[in-house]
């Protein structure tokens, strides 16, 4: 069986559920006083995409533990961490 292939549709409905979900969490950074560290499905892959939500930080367990280099796995995902906040 081979890759599956997305439909326009299906393309646009990720697309959506991306941009709604960014949303959702700025409006929470914004309606809050407190800290918000985003946890869940984050990775050395998608983590700059929560550039500008208004987070201060992220809380990983597979993105480091599940990685064979450990060590580089969090230094990695830590520089783009970095890099992503500072946006």
């Amino acid at each position: 069986m081979g890759k599956y292939q997305f439909s326009y549709e299906e393309k646009l409905t990720i697309i959506r559920e991306h941009e709604e979900n960014h949303k959702t969490l700025k409006a929470i950074c914004e309606a809050v006083k407190i800290p918000v560290i985003a946890i869940g499905g984050i990775t050395k892959e998608n983590v700059r995409e929560l550039a500008g939500s208004g987070i201060c930080g992220i809380a990983v367990i597979s993105a480091i533990f599940a990685q064979e280099d450990v060590k580089e796995a969090s230094k990695e995902l830590c520089e783009r961490t970095k890099e992503m906040l500072a946006k």
